[in-house]
């Protein structure tokens, strides 16, 4: 049912209840809220929302008789409850306001016919409010079109005009903000209104010359924002025209950096730097716009850097504090600069001749105080970005790293000008060092040395030191290099790093001798306990000493030596102290075993037998100290067994010592052979060549055993090898001429080595009857020497008879057959001369049989 008019009424009451409640509300949340902020929180949205209740209270009641008024306090009710909401960024809700007020005016046609100011005023700000809320809301065609309306309610009202001016420029900045072309060609048209609403409000809503000015000024700050937009779109044309009528009718410092900025892009450079001289002349030109217009200037273009110079020092002359441009002027010539681009050094060369000018010098000198007796400076933040620009930020270490040394130097020194007064002595002396480096690579040493000098002097370190090394290396002076090794030991900042950069130094001088010699003497001070430099391990000088040697042919014997004391300092101190722990002193072990493997090798092949028996057992005692894996034991096995193998090359029966040291390294071997099943099973799996060292090992204790006259021990040996797979012909062999190498008081070792070579050569599927040939005529030669024509010898013809039978024309050696029958013969002739008839019988017949096998020989058969 409708409300009666009374009921309305009261509404309306209960609803201006509401709303006065809101404004005291707004006021209170206005009081606690700092300025230039909008509230976001509870309270904020609980205010808003009692506006909106108040709002749609009065448009329930609807209008009370048939007063226009009432229908406008329900649109201005909506209208602010709208703007509420807008301020604490509820767009949504403020547009659903928006249009409910424009629904309730535009209802009935109320104010189809407005006339009244108030009226006027309502529908502009209401179309300004949905506007701004569209906006937002990113509906930027509603936007607009909303502007559009509101132009209709202008009414020659000077304050609307100039509301709708700086909408439309508003609009137009934010666009101008993006950094998309499309927004940018955009943001044009909006200022252009805004141009265009101001020079209508000249024409006839201006009713005082200060409203005129007011106005002017408004559309000349719009003018300019119409030039950065030109500029931001690349129309350099249209920005000059701007800037042509902005000459004629203001001063302002914006005009001429939008003039530089045009003109710059237009190429127009005596036109530009004439401009850029303008702006950071004008009195009213903020040090940050005539920075920005320098950086501009800096970053667009090289060739014009000699006016970016000028134009600094004129900004120097106008504003007293500076440091901080300084600062920012160097940043921006060096950011761009590097070794690789040829146009880099015009950037460095404006860069150095500004930070080394004596203006600007004396500016960070005045801005710093009496720095000496002031240590907390005003300037020091400027000073050290200075020296960091000039240093090592993309510049100085930079062309350092690309050696281009002259470029480096002159950045290292125009650093030193900004150095803080706290840290000068230790800045100033670093940067004494990096200069003698430069020098250094200049090939300059009498240039580097004087440097080193002055920064020793201020502060003595082994950095000094070591720099005076390098000279010494360059200049041959090998006094002098070893004197600074050793100058470097006693530094109190010595670290063992330096050893190892002076011994890459002297080998890429080629300069063995004084690093050795160098090393070898803090060798004896660490060994002695005397002074050993802070943190320096022995085996590090060791390694460092070992690696030097070993570059220099006529150091090898240094590098042997080493390696034996080494091994010695190993046996006296323990692993754990002379080596350390953990993986770094596995790695250490292992570059000791491989460093001694190799150098054994090396004397073995010159036959320096003493030498490698000391490297390698050097080696083995390096190689027990790896974790257990396959490789490592194979390396160790194989160390001591070179060892024993050098050691039986260098002794006799008489020496005993080296004959017990070799069953020693034998027996430590053996025990390699009794690892546990599952172990020495994985062994043989990852690497074969382990059970093949079974077989040499057998062959030294073989010999060993013969040199220490244990011939029962050589059989035994002997007779375990037969039962080994694999064991070949060869190696019985070897053990029997091993056996026939001692005094002959024994045979019997080489005659049962003999007899087993020769089984095992004829039961193969291919026999080699020349070895069994040599092999038979041993067997008869050793045998003769036990018994002269004895059975056995008789013994062996006959074998050798049988085993000629069935083979063919030359498979046995034929000399061998021929000296087979001439030996059996002359051995029958022997028996006669002795009257032993039926034994000289027995060595004809051999004889007889032979020669059937002696085709060359058939001719004597008749004689015989």
């Amino acid at each position: 049912s409708e409300l009666s008019e009374e009921q309305r009424l009261q509404i309306w009451k209960l609803s201006y209840r509401i709303w006065n409640t809101c404004v005291d509300i707004a006021n209170s949340i206005q009081q606690q809220q700092p300025p230039g902020r909008a509230a976001v929180d509870s309270s904020a949205e609980y205010h808003a929302r009692l506006r909106q209740i108040a709002s749609e209270m009065l448009f329930l009641a609807g209008a009370v008789g048939s007063i226009r008024s009432s229908t406008l306090k329900m649109a201005t009710f909506f209208l602010r409850s709208g703007t509420t909401w807008h301020k604490i960024r509820n767009y949504k809700s403020a547009a659903g306001c928006f249009e409910r007020a424009t629904e309730i005016v535009s209802r009935d046609n109320v104010f189809s016919s407005i006339g009244t100011s108030e009226e006027q005023q309502f529908m502009f700000d209401l179309c300004l409010a949905r506007s701004r809320t569209a906006w937002e809301m990113s509906h930027k065609a509603l936007a607009s079109s909303l502007l559009g309306r509101a132009r209709g309610f202008l009414q020659d009202s000077l304050e609307r005009y100039q509301e709708l001016a700086d909408v439309y420029l508003l609009y137009g900045k934010s666009l101008l903000a993006l950094q998309d072309s499309e927004s940018k060609a955009e943001s044009v048209k909006y200022v252009e209104q805004a141009y265009e609403i101001c020079s209508e409000a000249l024409k006839g809503s201006c009713k005082t010359k200060s409203e005129e000015q007011t106005v002017t000024s408004q559309k000349l700050t719009i003018l300019r924002y119409i030039a950065a937009g030109q500029l931001q779109n690349g129309n350099f044309e249209g920005v000059l025209k701007c800037v042509s009528v902005l000459k004629g009718s203001s001063d302002h410092p914006s005009t001429s950096f939008l003039a530089f900025k045009a003109l710059l892009g237009l190429s127009r450079f005596e036109e530009a730097e004439e401009e850029l001289i303008a702006l950071i002349s004008h009195d009213k030109a903020a040090v940050e716009v005539c920075l920005s217009a320098l950086t501009f200037l800096i970053e667009e273009t090289t060739q014009q850097l000699d006016v970016a110079k000028k134009a600094f020092f004129v900004l120097l002359s106008r504003f007293s504090s500076t440091a901080e441009v300084c600062a920012s002027i160097i940043e921006k010539l060096l950011k761009q600069a590097s070794p690789t681009d040829p146009m880099s050094r015009k950037r460095v060369e404006v860069a150095l001749s500004i930070a080394t000018d004596d203006r600007v010098l004396k500016r960070f000198n005045a801005c710093a105080g009496p720095r000496l007796h002031n240590p907390l400076l005003h300037c020091r933040k400027e000073l050290e970005s200075m020296h960091a620009l000039l240093w090592n930020w993309q510049v100085g270490s930079d062309f350092f790293q690309a050696k281009d040394y002259p470029t480096a130097i002159r950045l290292f020194e125009a650093a030193m000008h900004y150095l803080p007064a706290e840290e000068e002595t230790t800045m100033r002396a670093k940067a004494l060092r990096v200069l003698c480096l430069c020098y250094l690579g200049l090939l300059q040493y009498d240039r580097a040395a004087e440097y080193v000098d002055a920064a020793e002097k201020l502060e003595p370190n082994v950095s000094c030191s070591f720099l005076k090394f390098k000279i010494c290396l360059q200049i041959n002076d090998e006094v002098g290099a070893a004197n600074q090794v050793s100058k470097m030991i006693k530094c109190a900042d010595f670290e063992p790093e330096y050893l190892t950069l002076a011994s890459h130094e002297a080998v890429a001088c080629k300069n063995i001798k004084v690093a050795v010699s160098a090393l070898s003497n803090m060798l004896v001070m660490i060994s002695s306990n005397s002074r050993p430099p802070a943190g320096t391990k022995e085996v590090t000088v060791f390694r460092n000493l070992i690696f030097l040697a070993l570059q220099d042919l006529k150091c090898q014997d240094e590098a042997v030596k080493y390696l034996k004391q080494a091994r010695q300092r190993l046996q006296e101190t323990g692993a754990e102290t002379f080596l350390g722990s953990g993986s770094s002193a596995e790695k250490e072990a292992s570059w000791f075993a491989g460093c001694a493997w190799n150098q054994g090798l090396a004397a073995a092949k010159t036959q320096d037998w003493k030498t490698c028996e000391e490297l390698f057992a050097c080696a083995s005692d390096f190689y027990a100290l790896l974790s257990d894996t396959a490789e490592n034991l194979q390396s160790l096995e194989t160390s001591l067994l070179l060892t024993v193998a050098a050691l039986l090359m260098i002794c006799n029966e008489s020496d005993t010592e080296k004959l017990k040291l070799a069953t020693v390294y034998m027996e430590k071997c053996r025990k390699l052979l009794t690892l546990p099943s599952q172990v020495h099973a994985s062994l043989l799996l990852k690497s074969p060549t382990f059970a093949s060292t079974d077989f040499y090992m057998n062959l030294l204790a073989f010999d060993l055993k013969g040199k220490m006259k244990e011939y029962k021990e050589q059989l035994e040996i002997m007779y375990r090898c037969a039962s080994l797979p694999g064991f070949k012909p060869d190696y019985f062999f070897k053990m029997a001429m091993h056996a026939c190498n001692g005094d002959g008081s024994n045979t019997e070792v080489p005659i049962a080595a003999f007899k087993s070579c020769l089984n095992l050569l004829l039961s193969s599927a291919a026999p080699d009857y020349k070895r069994a040939a040599v092999i038979m005529r041993k067997l008869i030669v050793l045998s003769d020497q036990r018994n002269k024509d004895g059975p056995e010898v008789l013994k062996l013809y006959r074998e050798a008879k049988h085993m000629l039978l069935g083979l063919q024309n030359g498979v046995y050696p034929s000399e061998e057959i021929q000296w087979l029958v001439s030996t059996a013969w002359n051995r029958a002739a022997l028996q006669v001369k002795l009257s032993r008839l039926p034994g000289a019988e027995q060595w004809m017949n051999i004889a007889l049989e032979l020669l059937s096998h002696a085709p060359a020989m058939e001719p004597q058969r008749q004689g015989m």
